[in-house]
């Protein structure tokens, strides 16, 4: 079984796979067949998983029970419209169960990620993801030769290409690297999410600790090559809070050291710099927007208007889990249909379906203000738990502490650019965060092992 998951964890980057069942939006993730197996297998393992998960800190239970009871809730105040709606041949029933089980698939995943890595870490989690984070540096470097030799990118990169990618719709990508994920953003995603792990394997001291810190550095230039903004906001977020916290989890005993302080003044002008870097990037984007030069910030920028109408319109349950592209073409700005992007998501039935880019514009427009409040209110309690956790040096790793940290800002900056819950990134860290405020809170505390000997206690456990 714990095989099975670092199989899972490997393959998260591959996320443009051709389809091989019917099962909604997480059809082109190949780590999703491998999950679905995982959950088989659990059924021979499930007393021992059922009495991890009781072990769990209270809320995380408390979260699961009241989302769930929010998209019910929303579902039942929009039952005629849920029962009724059909769109591109669609019914809005079947949209809105598919995305209820992309949750319920989530929380699943969460539970099986608090099982595995209260034992080993190291080997369950971050090993995998290592060896990820290699094979996706070696396809960008054949997708980068690819970029400045026409023959190397017939004969090599084309065909690999045409396996990796063969369920994102488009073989050959313009200058920004995707490796082996179907979109940039999608790339910049798990390289922001692989980052923090990279760098809690370095200092854990795992072998070989010079490959952690070259895949480090190249998990680093693969995001700003992948020219995304998500990737630049998710690198800043994950580079700050490692000058923030680190200093200080590591020294949380001897109180705030001089250096912490040091260093304070280098992380203000390091926020003014991105602030200002992003303000020049925005007022880019809506320059383009206005003169309709680039038509995906069109599209962006009109979806999110337009899930955010909705939201105005029915503030307090909104229109059911799912149920956005049901009412969506209603309130279309009318300068939205500049974009063929737009044009084709509403009109042609073989496009993909309407995203809304953004979950807080998502969550606001299907499930209103109770949406917002349990999404967001819960995961900010647990980054402020954590934060306490290793900011006071309670008995668990602070190591491991500071990547949790680090990926949970990862979980709620990127929902600045991606709308889905089907990102695994948010499930592996919902469970990794639980289990170790599980074991923080325990009086006992699990020991560490010796990392050098390849071996890592559970993400909860306290350094010797």
């Amino acid at each position: 079984m714990r095989g099975t998951y670092r199989l899972a964890i490997l393959l998260l980057p591959f996320s443009g796979i051709a389809p091989l069942l019917p099962i909604g939006e997480l059809k082109n993730e190949a780590s999703a067949y491998v999950f679905l197996i995982l959950l088989g297998l659990a059924c021979f393992q499930s007393g021992k998983i059922v009495r991890q998960v009781r072990r769990l800190p209270m809320p995380f239970m408390f979260f699961f029970a009241a989302f769930m009871a929010v998209v019910a809730l929303s579902a039942a105040t929009n039952i005629t419209s849920i029962s009724d709606d059909v769109f591109r041949d669609r019914t809005a029933y079947e949209k809105f169960l598919t995305s209820t089980l992309t949750i319920m698939f989530g929380f699943l995943i969460a539970a099986l990620t608090a099982y595995v890595a209260s034992t080993n870490v190291a080997t369950d989690l971050i090993r995998p993801l290592f060896l990820s984070t290699a094979i996706c540096a070696a396809v960008a470097a054949l997708e980068m030769a690819s970029w400045v030799s026409a023959d190397f990118d017939r004969i090599i990169y084309e065909p690999l290409s045409a396996v990796v990618h063969s369920g994102s719709g488009f073989l050959n990508y313009p200058e920004r690297l995707r490796s082996v994920s179907a979109e940039a953003s999608f790339f910049a995603i798990f390289q922001s999410f692989a980052l923090p792990w990279l760098i809690a394997g370095y200092r854990l001291g795992l072998r070989p600790r010079s490959g952690y810190l070259l895949l480090i550095v190249a998990a680093i230039a693969m995001l700003v090559l992948a020219q995304s903004r998500t990737g630049y906001i998710l690198l800043a977020g994950v580079l700050l809070l490692e000058l923030l916290v680190r200093r200080r989890s590591l020294s949380a005993a001897r109180g705030p050291s001089a250096r912490f302080f040091f260093v304070t003044p280098m992380i203000v002008v390091a926020v003014a710099a991105a602030i200002y870097l992003l303000t020049i990037n925005f007022s880019e984007v809506f320059r383009e927007v206005i003169s309709g030069a680039n038509i995906s910030n069109i599209s962006r920028l009109a979806s999110i208007q337009t899930a955010l109408k909705i939201f105005f319109a029915n503030p307090i349950f909104g229109v059911g889990l799912g149920q956005y592209a049901f009412h969506a073409a209603q309130v279309l700005p009318s300068w939205a249909y500049e974009s063929y992007e737009i044009v084709n998501w509403f009109g042609d039935y073989g496009a993909t379906w309407p995203p809304v880019y953004a979950l807080h514009a998502r969550l606001a427009a299907e499930l209103g203000v109770l949406g917002l409040a349990a999404w967001y209110g819960f995961w900010i309690y647990v980054f402020v738990q954590v934060l306490k956790t290793v900011w006071t040096g309670r008995r668990a790793n602070p190591v491991l502490g500071v990547a949790i940290l680090q990926c949970i800002a990862v979980v709620l900056l990127s929902g600045l650019a991606f709308d889905s819950f089907r990102s695994f990134p948010i499930w592996i860290t919902l469970g990794a965060a639980s289990v170790f405020l599980a074991h923080a809170r325990s009086k006992a505390g699990i020991p560490q092992r010796h990392a050098k000997a390849g071996r890592s206690a559970g993400v909860g456990a306290a350094p010797r």
